[in-house]
């Protein structure tokens, strides 16, 4: 596997970022190019020694899809097939609340929202698999992509060799496996990690509430077993794809990206 950073600072900022963490891949953003003009990115990250791991297409939203969202991603496929690397375009699976995709809706887990949502990724996967790039969905318990087989038969459903998936674990993980983590790791890449095209690395702990309350935290300060995390995730991808740190603190980073590399000293697993 490779190491990586996801940040959204200007390119300039998570160029410095990378380079004082010590890894080598980032995301491109699409403020990053003109039209599918890549070259003067690509030229800045390449002489600071980084590719781009991930091209960001979070505006588009495949159950809540608008024209400007689907524009979004078609010029982050012809930005991606322009680079040697050729970096996954990320976006999440779909979720019918308003204000954020992630977010749980009472429609989420229809029959209907899984043809809804496969409906309207086919198109673009189409055009990424004309292009050599991956789509890289974004799965989450709280929407269409709710689970291993919620995931398959989303991916089956498009019918494109373009489409793959992001190894969010943190977002897949319930309560009931909260205390066994590595219970659900290997339900997830053993039932999808052949069809994974890139990982986020993060982690989550519980809250001590009237209520179950699961929140995400920077990797390290939660319940997930890094160690066996990392290990099986290296035995399931291929050498290529990218983990990327993700969702920590600017200041928490540096600290981060350590326990991340020491974990996977502890699982036997080097870095590119």
């Amino acid at each position: 596997m490779k190491l990586g950073v996801l940040t959204y600072e200007g390119l300039e900022e998570r160029i410095a970022i990378a380079n004082s963490l010590g890894v080598t891949g980032i995301c491109m953003k699409n403020e990053d190019y003109l039209g599918d003009d890549v070259s003067e990115a690509v030229e800045k990250a390449a002489a600071a020694g980084l590719e781009f791991a991930q091209v960001t297409g979070w505006d588009f939203n495949p159950l809540r899809p608008t024209s400007e969202g689907e524009e979004t991603v078609k010029s982050a496929i012809a930005a991606a097939a322009k680079i040697d690397s050729r970096p996954s375009v990320i976006f999440g699976a779909g979720g019918y609340h308003e204000e954020m995709p992630f977010f749980p809706h009472p429609d989420n887990w229809k029959p209907e929202a899984l043809e809804f949502a496969a409906k309207n990724i086919k198109p673009l996967a189409l055009i990424a698999e004309d292009t050599g790039v991956s789509l890289a969905l974004e799965p989450h318990y709280a929407v269409v992509a709710r689970d291993e087989n919620a995931i398959r038969a989303l991916h089956d459903k498009i019918g494109s060799p373009a489409v793959g998936f992001d190894v969010d674990i943190v977002n897949m993980i319930k309560i009931d496996d909260f205390w066994q983590t590595e219970v659900a790791i290997d339900r997830f890449l053993d039932s999808v990690g052949d069809i994974c095209v890139a990982a986020h690395l993060k982690d989550l702990y519980i809250e001590d509430k009237l209520h179950l309350h699961l929140n995400e935290c920077p990797a390290g300060q939660g319940n997930l077993n890094y160690p066996h995390f990392l290990k099986k995730l290296d035995e399931t991808v291929s050498a290529e794809t990218y983990a990327l740190v993700e969702h920590t603190p600017a200041e928490q980073l540096l600290e981060t990206m350590q326990f991340v590399r020491d974990q996977a000293v502890v699982a036997g697993v080097s870095f590119k």
